[in-house]
């Protein structure tokens, strides 16, 4: 459950991230690995990140500790591995090509903005975790079915209080279309739980899935823009509610086993695992293309260098239909445009 509190708060603020966090971390597609590679002692990270074909250099692994993102200019030593986001732990080659791009001058780190009303709507044990791991720029929180007389009242605020988070209570019944419009009408994003305390998977799910049809509807009728994340204990449930209309989806059973089974095959990547999951050091993000100077066409191998110069590793980019591509090759020309964005791995 705290695994899943930790994906739910670091995907509610970024819609498709939880697409990203599932390519990270199973089984399928794009994973991390810790690998010795010949011939890169001495290098530069960046040097690395323009030559690596086939897989995206995201760390390094010395004697032990995962250092995340370690910065371009930061030196491959004698014995360190090298951290990879790859499709197996053999696909990947140095290319013969050393050209490091250059980057656009006006690329620097970006400070992030304010994320805008979160509204959280159901309660379950996670939901203080949850709050304790949003993102550093949500500075307000509005719970729809949380009063003082809940159990969660107390620890909630003190919450807030560690975070700097204002949080507020809405007193209304929000079974009720016009209540939960007006608790709705200034998110900018919402968050369904699934509470399991007393009910079987089953009849959570069912709950959930009524008010995700209720938040849907109320989007649409009245011209919404809020992205909405809906946590599932059920897979098979999540199959009857995926539509056009996007919604976010974070199923229990699936997203805590496959981590589990990632760290059960490489324990040394815990720490790294850890760290993508934390609010604090290296973290998963969607990125606007253009804020990130990434728009116009590009070469992957530029790609990567733009967004180190950022203080990020680029993992990939996600066009604006959500459609995603992960450690696209090297070489490849990728036109990205107003809409779509990057995958990265940053501090901020």
């Amino acid at each position: 459950d705290d695994i899943l509190a930790k994906v739910i708060a670091r995907t509610c603020t970024q819609t498709g991230l939880s697409r990203t966090f599932e390519e990270v971390f199973n089984f399928e597609g794009s994973e991390l690995y810790s690998t010795e590679i010949p011939g890169i002692t001495g290098m530069s990270f960046a040097e690395v990140s323009c030559r690596l074909e086939n897989a995206v250099p995201v760390g390094i692994n010395r004697n032990g500790k995962i250092i995340m993102n370690p910065g371009m200019d930061a030196v491959i030593e004698k014995h360190d591995k090298l951290l990879v986001f790859a499709e197996n732990n053999e696909s990947f080659t140095l290319s013969a090509d050393t050209t490091i791009p250059s980057v656009p001058s006006g690329s620097q780190r970006l400070t992030a903005e304010d994320a805008g009303k979160v509204v959280i709507c159901g309660t379950d044990e996670k939901i203080c975790t949850i709050l304790r791991e949003l993102p550093e720029n949500v500075s307000e929180v509005v719970f729809g079915d949380i009063c003082e007389t809940s159990p969660d009242y107390e620890e909630i605020l003190a919450a807030a209080q560690e975070r700097n988070i204002r949080v507020s209570f809405f007193r209304k019944d929000t079974t009720k279309d016009s209540n939960l419009t007006e608790l709705l009408q200034d998110a900018k994003h919402v968050v369904i739980l699934n509470d399991s305390r007393g009910n079987d998977e089953e009849q959570s799910d069912l709950n959930t899935i009524f008010t995700l049809l209720n938040v849907r509807d109320i989007r649409i009728r009245h011209h919404f823009t809020y992205n909405i994340t809906s946590e599932m204990r059920c897979e098979h449930n999540q199959k009857l509610v995926i539509t056009s209309d996007y919604t976010d989806f974070v199923v229990a059973s699936n997203m805590a086993s496959v981590l589990l089974a990632q760290l059960s095959e490489s324990p040394e990547l815990t720490n790294a695992f850890r760290e993508i999951l934390s609010n604090k050091g290296n973290e998963l993000y969607l990125k606007p293309a253009g804020l990130m100077h990434c728009t116009g066409t590009h070469s992957v191998r530029t790609l990567r260098m733009i967004t180190l110069n950022q203080g990020c590793v680029f993992l990939g980019y996600m066009k604006k239909d959500h459609s995603n591509i992960f450690n696209p090759a090297l070489s490849d020309e990728v036109t990205l445009e107003k809409g779509d964005n990057v995958i990265v791995l940053g501090l901020d």
